[in-house]
């Protein structure tokens, strides 16, 4: 293995872009409710059914 190992950003983020236009949160990904740039729900997973 070499020194100048080939990288990227981490994944771990790609969980809290918005689910339809891919925008980063403009605050906190945990309590901001709807998409800054489109308006999507950004938990429609957490609600109860």
């Amino acid at each position: 293995m070499s020194d100048n190992a080939d990288g990227g950003d981490p994944v771990c983020w790609l969980v809290g872009l918005c689910p339809e236009c891919g925008a980063m949160p403009a605050g906190d990904p945990a309590g901001d409710t709807c998409c800054w740039r489109c308006g999507a729900d950004l938990h429609p997973r957490d609600r109860d059914v």
